[in-house]
């Protein structure tokens, strides 16, 4: 099983292992806000801009708040600027993704519990990343459901494999891709890890 994200391919077998579905379920449940124990402060916005690598303001970009149960969408206007009023209390805890129509630049930046009232996102060539969803049987799988997390179980991207049970994502340049899961209802689900702490010994 090929682990060698620097050659753009991920090996990744689908297996059905009831502990893991467990585990994707919890990616989706409140992995957004700090308690109100932690933070004080009241409604926040995050406010910031996208620039290209030579510093222009790019316009048009779809900017993604990725923060637990909740996914807002921006685009950035003539400044390129984007707002997200942010109207629950608590502290940020997630990561904003920029990309263009295409998906072949994008930038990304973390939020970790400080206040985002000036964020920059950096647009970049994006990496492609190419990855095949098997069965126990090294059968191809078509239909499933990938997802791509950075190290902090954030989702990057998400996509459905092939009839091949190939699938082409983009993922910005700066992330780190922390997991690659992957379900399909009747078949089960599985997942690839990069995180040494987090794979078991037939997988290290």
């Amino acid at each position: 099983m090929p682990k060698d994200f620097g050659n753009r391919t991920i090996w990744h077998h689908l297996l059905a292992r009831g502990g893991v579905a467990a585990w994707l379920l919890l990616l989706f449940a409140g992995l957004g806000v700090a308690g109100d124990n932690e933070s004080p402060r009241g409604p926040i916005s995050i406010v910031g801009t996208v620039v290209d690598e030579t510093g222009s303001l790019a316009t048009g970009i779809t900017v993604q708040l990725e923060a637990g149960l909740e996914r807002p969408t921006a685009v950035t206007d003539a400044d390129g600027a984007f707002r997200f009023p942010w109207s629950r209390p608590g502290e940020i805890f997630g990561l904003l993704i920029a990309s263009n129509r295409d998906g072949t630049r994008k930038g990304t930046l973390r939020l970790d519990h400080r206040v985002h009232d000036t964020c920059r996102i950096v647009l970049k060539p994006a990496r492609k990343v190419a990855i095949h969803v098997t069965d126990a049987n090294g059968a191809a799988v078509d239909a499933a459901r990938v997802i791509a997390l950075d190290e902090r179980i954030l989702p990057l991207t998400t996509g459905v494999t092939d009839a091949r049970g190939q699938l082409v994502v983009h993922l910005p340049a700066d992330a780190v891709v922390g997991q690659i899961a992957a379900i399909k209802p009747g078949m089960g689900c599985d997942y690839f890890t990069t995180l040494p702490a987090k794979q078991s010994p037939e997988r290290q």
